[in-house]
């Protein structure tokens, strides 16, 4: 008996922890090419670049095979919620961006070198846009 309150107790007491999303959104108010991005980033990252595919891959170095993907999309078709979102906060371009959520932190050093190069912000492909890097 004494085990199981003890057990209550510790999860009772554990914080929550905070979901790193898997998919992320780039959002830029200028018109941004995924060839700019590639320039910001290849003096400290390998870089795989398909321009016509519209992809690029920053390969990192804490995970093995962890990446920062970003896609490039056509947001035009982008449902009701993103499209009030890109509205309100003047968003011209939309990146998909793809993490594994175990490299969140060099992941982050990516995003927020991107942020400080071509402005804008990162944020979480979910309901409420969280969490965000500016």
């Amino acid at each position: 008996m004494r085990n199981k309150s003890k057990l209550t107790k510790i999860k009772k007491n554990k914080a929550p922890q905070t979901q790193i999303p898997k998919d992320w959104l780039y959002m830029c108010q200028m018109e941004l090419e995924l060839g700019k991005i590639k320039e910001a980033l290849e003096a400290d990252y390998s870089i795989e670049f398909w321009e016509e595919a519209g992809v690029l891959e920053v390969e990192l170095q804490a995970k093995e095979s962890a990446s920062v993907d970003f896609e490039t999309v056509d947001m035009k078709r982008a449902d009701e919620v993103t499209a009030e979102y890109m509205k309100t906060n003047a968003v011209k371009r939309v990146f998909l961006v793809s993490i594994r959520p175990e490299a969140y932190e060099e992941a982050k050093k990516v995003m927020e070198k991107v942020v400080l190069v071509h402005g804008g912000f990162f944020c979480g492909d979910t309901e409420d846009f969280l969490p965000m890097i500016k």
